[in-house]
């Protein structure tokens, strides 16, 4: 935790200090130390904002108290900088981030409560003052806060930009990555005990999975050795069942590539990996380097002289920028996936290939429809414009015809047919 006032309360508040161990102690990955130290933070900077409304708080117990939950909604709003005007937060995304931290320290202060040998009417009544407090966050907390933070977010994501990266700069980066690789091998197989010349190779190696795979970047970082070799499939031959189904383009894509599996960085689902040849010998050369630079880790991407992980977000922009793409600010991990998901709605309506694609992509398919639902202008333009546009324009043409002939039998009316012999005799002529 970086040294400041908010560290220093949240260090020396008790109440945080247990919520902040409990936390950790569900949380056991080395990469959820820094999301633990920004639960404290928040709950630190809450107490903090609190004492400025209301100086007579003398820890962060006492802001769990009933009387005092009104002085605890004007401090998230004055953290999420509400505006009552307009009725809109400029940060909404901090009522949601600190509506569980305080209800889980109620539920920490009554465990103690409960397991105090204090007497019977002083647990219930620090009982009762809990639960009063958990029935306010309950009910009144989505009235007074969440409901205002929801809109203001529905509200930026209406306006916010749909911002893909150009399937040209895809292309284009990788032939830039795959240029450089055998470079990056041949000067770490040649001097492996430079610690440059193995930061360029897994880097690169990096941005391949991130790129190729539309994988995240910290479960990029985070792939262990052992998953890598035990379960990595190199084979080139299928047998005549599968090269039956298969076409032979399809055939010759799995013959340049080769795969493994990982744990998906949300609910650790199991999900798949693609090298092509090249990077799969750089990823091998890695691990040849690992014993020979000094590198004691269970990851494939271990870092020298460090326990920390690589940062997969600043080496894909750093390498970006070194790519001469047309739109580098738009290449990011997360509108890869983005693009991945939305753009294979344009190729094919199968929902077989998007159930294999939201598996692969390590969420289900109700989760893959509900936020990847082809939300590209084009698509929209193309598809439910069209139908509309056509329905518009029949709708007008009929409605034109219409007018058309209204038009004409009012100005040329009809002779009226006085008799039945009339009538008989239009209609012999007719």
């Amino acid at each position: 935790m970086q040294k400041d006032s908010q560290t220093a309360v949240a260090q020396s508040d008790s109440l945080i200090c247990k919520f902040g161990s409990e936390f950790r102690f569900s949380h056991h990955t080395t990469k959820q130390v820094s999301y633990c130290a920004s639960k404290m933070r928040s709950l630190a900077q809450l107490f903090i904002t609190k004492k400025t409304l209301k100086p007579t708080i003398g820890d962060f117990r006492e802001c769990l108290y009933p009387k005092n939950f009104d002085v605890l909604v004007e401090s998230v709003r004055r953290m999420s900088k509400f505006d009552p005007i307009t009725g809109e937060t400029i940060a909404s995304s901090v009522p949601p981030r600190l509506c569980n931290s305080p209800k889980r320290c109620a539920s920490i202060l009554k465990s103690e409560a409960i397991k105090s040998e204090g007497s019977r009417q002083e647990k219930t009544e620090v009982l009762c003052e809990l639960n009063d407090f958990l029935h306010l966050m309950q009910k009144d907390w989505a009235t007074a806060v969440g409901t205002i933070s929801e809109k203001s977010s529905r509200l930026k994501k209406v306006t916010k930009a749909d911002l893909l990266p150009d399937p040209d700069d895809i292309r284009t980066f990788g032939c830039y990555i795959h240029e450089l690789c055998p470079q990056y091998m041949r000067d770490l197989q040649q001097v492996p005990t430079i610690k440059k010349n193995y930061d360029r190779l897994a880097k690169l190696t990096i941005a391949h999975i991130i790129t190729l795979n539309r994988r995240r970047p910290n479960e990029t970082v985070e792939i262990i050795i052992e998953a890598y070799r035990s379960t990595l499939d190199e084979r080139t031959d299928f047998g005549l069942d599968v090269q039956n189904v298969l076409t032979e383009e399809e055939m010759e894509s799995a013959r340049q590539m080769v795969i493994f599996y990982a744990a998906a960085n949300k609910k650790l689902k199991k999900v798949p990996v693609l090298l092509t040849t090249v990077f799969h010998e750089a990823v091998d050369t890695l691990l040849d380097s690992h014993e020979k630079i000094g590198i004691k880790s269970k990851y494939v991407f271990g870092r020298v002289g460090s326990v920390r992980f690589y940062d997969g977000f600043v080496i894909l922009k750093e390498l970006t920028m070194k790519a001469g793409l047309k739109i580098p600010s738009t290449f990011t991990p997360n509108a890869l996936r983005d693009h991945a998901t939305t753009s294979s709605q344009l190729q094919t309506r199968n929902d077989l290939y998007a159930k294999r694609l939201s598996k692969y992509m390590g969420h289900d398919l109700k989760t893959h429809e509900h936020f990847y639902e082809m939300p590209l202008p084009l698509v929209q333009k193309a598809i439910v414009g069209h139908k509309l546009q056509h329905t518009w324009s029949r709708d007008t043409t009929t409605r034109t015809m219409s007018e058309n002939t209204s038009r004409c039998t009012t100005n040329h009316p009809r002779p009226e047919k006085t008799s039945n012999s009339d009538n008989r005799e239009d209609s012999t002529l007719g």
